[in-house]
């Protein structure tokens, strides 16, 4: 009858003997790359809006950072930062950039 550590030491001693298996070959990590395509009006500068009949709403955006928007109803793009914080916005993008929350009117 043996002890069990008895067993453990010739499993030990047979591992040893034995040399490790060679690490699997692992293919080289490449970044990938994804291509960003930006339509072309997107890469224009700002325009200074042009109101129609609707009219124009002052809003005064209410963070630091530099963002430009474009508005959702007419398409128009508006440059606010925190030093170029208060713009007049056509009334029907007004609507949609008071929902975010960046945004207040002035009155």
């Amino acid at each position: 009858m043996t002890c069990c550590g008895q067993g453990r030491t010739s499993v030990t001693r047979a591992s040893a003997a034995a040399p490790p298996p060679p690490p699997a070959q692992r293919p080289a990590l490449v970044p990938q790359v994804t291509p960003v395509v930006t339509p072309a009006s997107a890469a224009t500068p700002p325009q200074p809006a042009a109101y129609s009949s609707h009219g124009a709403v002052t809003l005064r955006y209410l963070e630091r950072s530099r963002i430009v928007v474009r508005g959702p109803a007419t398409g128009r793009y508006y440059e606010f930062s925190g030093i170029d914080a208060v713009k007049p916005v056509e009334a029907r993008d007004a609507v949609a950039l008071l929902r975010t929350q960046f945004f207040r009117q002035v009155r």
